[in-house]
């Protein structure tokens, strides 16, 4: 009787501790899921919230370092020579699902971290609906693009482009995401 008793004891602690392990699991993955994962900055984890364009139309885009660090080997050429019509066919790619032509137009950082079909996966669960430039601005060999952005996941986001003119050529500087875009 005192073995049963045992027996039953040792089972419940193990089912407390299965159940207790399903409980971090389904809780880990519904807070990975609530937040959009953030794969266009070279803090991957980081991008949401920085601050850096978030805000509707009218935004003004936060001024670019001109002597930001920028390998000319590396990184993604602006195709066409203006960098908002480059952003504006990055998210038409993106809107049409095309995930080969928009990983291309990403800025380096980007795609040196993340494979085209996982960030593909990714975005096809952000479900990009509609986008809209809410400002662009150059100023010398910098220049900023604003977009934001509406997706059936998660809502209203804002991306921050940043661009660099070296020896007449754009180049994709980075691509900063905030939430609450409109």
């Amino acid at each position: 009787m005192a073995d049963q008793s045992k027996s039953n004891q040792t089972t419940m602690y193990v089912l407390v501790g299965v159940v207790v392990l399903l409980v971090a699991v389904v809780g880990y993955m519904f807070i990975s899921r609530s937040q959009p994962a953030t794969t266009t900055q070279p803090s991957v984890g980081a991008g949401a919230g920085t601050g850096a364009g978030a805000g509707g139309a009218g935004q003004q885009a936060a001024p670019v370092d001109p002597n930001a660090p920028l390998d000319t080997k590396t990184a993604t050429k602006v195709t066409g020579g203006d960098p908002k019509a480059f952003v504006s066919s990055y998210y038409a790619a993106v809107t049409k699902k095309d995930w080969a032509a928009a990983y291309k137009l990403l800025p380096y950082s980007v795609k040196s971290q993340q494979n085209e079909k996982s960030w593909g996966d990714t975005q096809a669960g952000y479900g990009i609906k509609s986008f809209k430039v809410t400002s662009s601005d150059t100023k010398g060999d910098a220049a900023t693009v604003v977009v934001s952005m509406d997706t059936s996941a998660y809502g209203a986001f804002s991306n921050n482009w940043t661009f660099k003119k070296v020896g007449g050529q754009w180049y994709v500087l980075n691509k900063k995401t905030a939430m609450g875009g409109q």
